[in-house]
């Protein structure tokens, strides 16, 4: 599974240390995509267009800030587009080991729905934006 990130770093606990943790727990679900850690690119821009096209799940790390983003606003408006599901986490904090419960839990529920209904990518677990 492609796990595509989305955040902020608007907010002081969301930085380069957190989003090892978070990459550190998402590990084992699949192969992720966090911008401030994997771009190396010469076109970023085109290179987080890449990775979203071929990601299976947008990851939405839902902080205070999160609205005043106009990156993570596109991304999850092209996440809809491409029909990527969003799996919506709240952070408050920068406590990696309870944002990881709750990002395993999210995605032991996605992986279940998907096997009760064997729906595609088209399924929503958490709509992001209106």
């Amino acid at each position: 599974m492609n796990i595509f990130v989305s955040y902020t770093t608007r907010d002081d606990h969301i930085n380069r240390e957190f989003l090892v943790g978070v990459s550190d727990v998402i590990a084992d679900l699949g192969s992720s995509y966090i911008d401030l850690l994997d771009n190396h690119a010469v076109d970023k821009q085109a290179h987080v267009e890449a990775m979203l096209n071929e990601s299976d799940v947008l990851l939405l790390l839902s902080s205070s800030s999160i609205n005043e983003s106009q990156w993570v606003h596109w991304e999850l408006t092209q996440a809809k587009k491409l029909k990527v599901p969003i799996i919506e986490i709240c952070v408050k904090q920068k406590d990696v080991d309870e944002v990881g419960k709750k990002i395993l839990s999210e995605f032991s529920l996605y992986a279940e729905a998907n096997k009760k209904t064997q729906v595609t990518s088209t399924t929503h677990l958490t709509q992001a934006l209106p």
